[in-house]
């Protein structure tokens, strides 16, 4: 631990800390060295033990911008410009990663952007500590969401916090802590992870695989890899700059098959646990308002997992703020697939399976938000440029859940199916609409068999389905990608489902 008093990098000059709870200043210092904090004309102290100290402070409410002070012997920090406000954590893989600088509308969005009082802090990306991940923290800071710092903030959460900022009126923070291609189990503390019976086998799976090789022969086996990925990623880059609509068998008929994932390793980011320990463990326990968080695709094939994973990741992540309310609003993974599958029909089962873990996470899970998109997708593009409507979702959870305000934040749930004739009849509680044609609507008999309804249509709170049959099951855009063209007249999709009459 550190010889001198070190603040956690998560605090910096225009820094917005969490207002009106209790919020810890934290860093590093001399084992048994008494550390102050002041802030407000209010000083609080506390030892550092074990080279840590935490030095929990009043509440604040809003206010004028302030500063923070933090003494250890004769050592003296100083942060300028401190506001409170809400603060809010963005985590999540490459969707809520995804710049603003690359979302449709970005750079005219960043040009225009001009609010002092939404602020963003982005962890630093880094797989392993040690000096580089020290060297990172060094350089980060807090920024103000305007230009050039606004194109590098996550699209979905600035469109989140913009909305926010408007409708509540305090300073909006957004704690950026996301690493594109990461599973949910790299955001889960081991201990947690290894309790579970799936969690425990994805880690001695990685590990045969390679994951317990020495750092050395990781770093041997990664230079190889990154020559082999870069090629690659120079000639399919060149192929989309000529026609960005370039399908994907295209691409891997031209370039070979994509090098993706990297190989295992003892200080990969993408090991389990990982960046639970480089870049969540480094900014709690910060006082917060809640999470965000965008991620599944990675988890596409572990789809009977990702139920338990979710509940674990959200325990962590409260244990680890030390707050377990603290709510967690998060996005069902959108449509999505290569047109190639499209063509030949394919249903790609374990993406509705994954979304249906994510619809049950947030029935099962107290203080959670779901906001879902199934209309936000795109073919052959995981990654669907316009992330405003995410945002906008995220922002109606919020505004709901957490604020108490009056929004029409869910898309209606299915309540009751049943059988009227040849007819199935889905019950939502909200009132449905259908807007365009296309959607996948299907049921099956009594032999499990599912085929296209042969008529569907709307009624207030209800959907019927005709059939060729006696209607045993229901689906509604149970495949990877299709249309979705059932909605609320709330606006809100439905999302797909599944269920027996």
């Amino acid at each position: 631990m550190s010889g001198r008093l070190r603040v956690a990098a998560v605090f910096s000059d225009r820094m917005i800390l969490q207002r009106e709870k209790p919020f810890p200043v934290f860093g590093e210092a001399p084992d048994g060295a008494e550390v102050s904090v002041t802030a407000g004309g209010i000083t609080r102290t506390g030892k550092a033990s074990g080279g840590l100290f935490r030095v929990v402070m009043p509440p604040q409410g809003v206010g004028k911008p302030c500063r923070i002070t933090v003494r250890c012997g004769d050592e003296e920090v100083v942060f300028r410009d401190v506001l409170f406000g809400d603060v809010w954590l963005a985590g999540g893989q490459s969707n809520m990663e995804f710049p603003l600088r690359d979302a449709k509308d970005g750079p005219a969005e960043a040009a225009r952007a001009d609010d002092p009082l939404l602020r963003v802090y982005n962890v630093p990306r880094c797989a392993k500590p040690g000096d580089e991940l020290e060297e990172a923290e060094r350089g980060a800071s807090w920024k103000v969401c305007t230009g050039e710092d606004a194109l590098d903030t996550s699209a979905v959460a600035y469109w989140f916090a913009k909305e926010i900022r408007a409708e509540v009126g305090v300073p909006i923070g957004i704690i950026g802590c996301n690493w594109g291609g990461t599973s949910a189990s790299v955001w889960i503390g081991r201990e947690k992870l290894e309790r579970l019976a799936s969690g425990a086998s994805f880690i001695s799976d990685y590990n045969r695989r390679g994951g317990d090789r020495s750092e050395e022969e990781y770093q041997k086996v990664m230079e190889e890899y990154n020559r082999v990925y870069m090629a690659w990623k120079e000639k399919s880059d060149a192929l989309w700059a000529k026609d960005p609509k370039t399908p994907w068998r295209v691409i891997i008929e031209e370039c070979g098959e994509n090098p993706w994932p990297q190989p295992p390793g003892p200080s990969s980011p993408f090991r389990p646990c990982g960046l639970h320990e480089t870049m969540l463990g480094r900014v709690a326990p910060l006082a917060l308002k809640g999470f965000l968080y965008y991620q599944g695709e990675e988890d596409w094939s572990r789809s009977g997992d990702y139920f338990d994973w979710m509940c674990a990741l959200i325990n962590q992540w409260r244990e680890d703020f030390r707050d377990e309310t603290l709510p967690f609003l998060f996005v069902q993974l959108p449509m999505y697939d290569s047109s190639e599958n499209v063509e030949k029909g394919w249903i790609g089962e374990e993406w509705p399976r994954l979304r249906e873990a994510q619809r049950k996470v947030s029935r099962f899970v107290r203080n959670t938000g779901l906001a879902v998109i199934p209309d936000c997708g795109e073919l052959d593009n995981i990654h669907p440029a316009d992330k405003e409507p995410v945002g906008h979702r995220l922002a109606l959870q919020a505004l709901k859940k957490v604020y108490g305000r009056d929004a029409e934040a869910d898309a209606p749930a299915v309540t009751h199916i049943m059988r009227d004739g040849d007819e199935a009849v889905v019950t939502f509680d909200k009132p449905v609409e259908l807007r365009g044609d296309g959607g996948v609507f299907e049921v099956a008999g009594v032999s499990g068999v599912f085929a296209e309804a042969v008529a569907v249509r709307a009624e207030g709170n209800t959907l019927r389905m005709s059939s060729n049959t006696t209607p045993a099951a229901v689906r509604y855009c149970w495949r990877a990608y299709c249309a979705a063209p059932l909605y609320g007249v709330n606006g809100l999709p439905v999302s797909p489902f599944r269920g027996d009459l």
